[in-house]
């Protein structure tokens, strides 16, 4: 089973405006924080208990640390 996962505004206008700049920087760069962000995602739609609670009903999962240097 999978569930959905709902990002809050802010959380989705934050992740549209790094993508953007990542654009500015280079069109790799940008795929790639996407498809990781993504991949996440897709971990917590998945398997959302795995990940400990934040709040009351917000869970919390880190992705890998992004930076242009990570080899993919």
């Amino acid at each position: 089973m999978s569930y959905r996962v709902i990002l809050s505004p802010d959380a989705e206008e934050n992740f549209r405006a790094v993508i953007r700049w990542y654009l500015d920087i280079q069109l790799e760069l940008s795929f790639r924080l996407k498809s990781e962000t993504q991949a996440v995602l897709r971990r917590v739609a998945q398997n959302p208990y795995q990940f400990p609670l934040s709040q009351r009903s917000i869970r919390k999962a880190h992705q890998r640390r992004f930076t242009p240097w990570n080899e993919p």
